[in-house]
């Protein structure tokens, strides 16, 4: 599971803005690294149901996709933290 590169680097400030978001609310390296790549896997997967004749429409959705799963994984964070009692 890998984005082109420009995917890769129009999705980067919003992942370093999750990581710095999630490291102040305690979350560990590991656990964020871990939902980023929930993150993305989730945006690859939908991604992969789109014509791949047309790469600059699955950059695109890629692309747009990635907030709201990257808010996904945020809600999945913080609701495994209460569950746990963290």
């Amino acid at each position: 599971m890998e984005f082109k590169p420009e995917v890769e680097e129009k999705i980067k400030p919003l992942l370093e803005k999750f990581k710095e978001e999630m490291k102040k609310e305690g979350f560990s390296e590991a656990f964020i690294e871990k939902a980023i790549n929930r993150a993305k896997k989730y945006v690859f997967t939908l991604s992969s149901y789109l014509d791949s004749a047309n790469p600059e429409l699955v950059a695109k959705a890629q692309v747009e996709m990635m907030p709201e799963a990257l808010e996904h994984s945020k809600r999945w964070m913080r609701a495994f933290k209460e569950a746990v009692g963290g």
